[in-house]
């Protein structure tokens, strides 16, 4: 049970400074959904290696991240967001 891991804590615990700072961070780290065992529904993560953030949601039982898509635009073509290689097509505000 441990706070990096996304275990909640408990009345008394206490917090060591590097715990703390990874709070503060909000879990930016290097592969969060990896990295993250004991996530919990509600949490956002924040990956340093590609700046994606996801948010951890309950599906059937088990914990799934959901990628939040941070884009100016999305690219719509008949009300569908469209992909390229598996990706959302995003623009800037021109």
């Amino acid at each position: 049970m441990t706070l990096e891991q996304g275990d909640d804590l408990v009345s008394g615990t206490y917090v060591p400074f590097p715990q703390f700072n990874r709070v503060k961070n909000a879990f930016r780290q290097a592969g969060p959904k990896v990295a993250v065992s004991g996530a919990v529904p509600g949490m956002v993560l924040s990956d340093s290696q590609d700046n994606r953030r996801y948010h951890a949601v309950s599906v059937g039982g088990s914990t799934v991240f959901f990628e939040i898509l941070q884009a100016e635009v999305m690219v719509c073509m008949d009300n569908e967001i469209v992909c390229f290689d598996n990706e959302p097509v995003t623009m800037s505000v021109v």
